[in-house]
């Protein structure tokens, strides 16, 4: 009996042991015991099923300006041949010009006619004789109008329209004169214009004749080459 009892104490004396050893190994190495976690998180079984997330589609908001500009706006330009008189004087050009437009939508006549405010300024390279002397120097107008534009096909688009402007004179006597005739002859001007526009480059760009007559204070019809970029 007193052997059987001695036995017992020793076998649990040994288990509590092995269980202070396992535990102290345990503390030990945090290592295995990570290690042991991740392969339960791991193993799908543990799991619980993916939950299914929901996608907006929506694209990221752009600002209201932004979006209240968009294709609302053209800058352009043109080169091509001018003719120009006065009511006094004789008067011719250097033979080409160029000039410089700026457009912004305004409105819309129709679904199918919007209506563009527009600002151009046209300088003219000129020379002349008025009153017995000779000169040479620029004719600039700075141009404001408006015009209604027209689609006639999804490349093609023909437009017309009329401007109001002020004719600025600078001259220089070529023959020692020092009389000065510019403030004289400043005036206001009139313009009537139209043309074609053939866009490109996903409506971005277009590239069309132009023609221009303008009127008043001098005289000036201009046909040209123009090209615009549209924001």
């Amino acid at each position: 009996m007193e052997r059987f009892v001695g036995k017992l104490l020793l076998s649990q004396l040994g288990l509590g042991l092995v269980g202070l050893g396992t535990i102290s190994l345990w503390e030990s190495k945090p290592g295995l015991a990570k290690g042991l976690n991740e392969i339960s998180t791991q193993n799908p079984a543990t799991q619980p099923p993916p939950q299914p997330v929901a996608e907006s589609g929506i694209p990221a908001p752009s600002s209201a300006l932004s979006q209240s500009m968009a294709g609302q706006i053209f800058i352009g330009t043109s080169t091509g041949f001018v003719s120009v008189s006065k009511s006094s004087g004789d008067w011719k050009s250097g033979g080409g010009t160029s000039d410089v437009i700026v457009g912004y939508k305004v409105t819309n006549l129709s679904p199918e006619i919007p209506v563009i405010g527009t600002y151009r300024y046209s300088p003219v390279a000129v020379s002349g004789t008025e009153k017995g002397y000779e000169y040479r120097g620029v004719w600039e107008t700075h141009y404001f109008g408006a015009r209604g534009n027209y689609t006639l096909t999804p490349d093609m688009t023909a437009y017309g329209g009329a401007e109001l402007g002020y004719t600025l004179i600078y001259l220089q006597p070529l023959d020692g004169s020092v009389q000065n005739i510019k403030a004289e002859d400043n005036g206001v001007a009139l313009a009537l214009g139209g043309g074609l526009d053939y866009k490109m480059l996903e409506n971005r760009f277009s590239v069309g004749p132009r023609l221009h007559l303008g009127f008043g204070s001098t005289s000036i019809y201009q046909l040209s080459a123009s090209a615009s970029f549209y924001f």
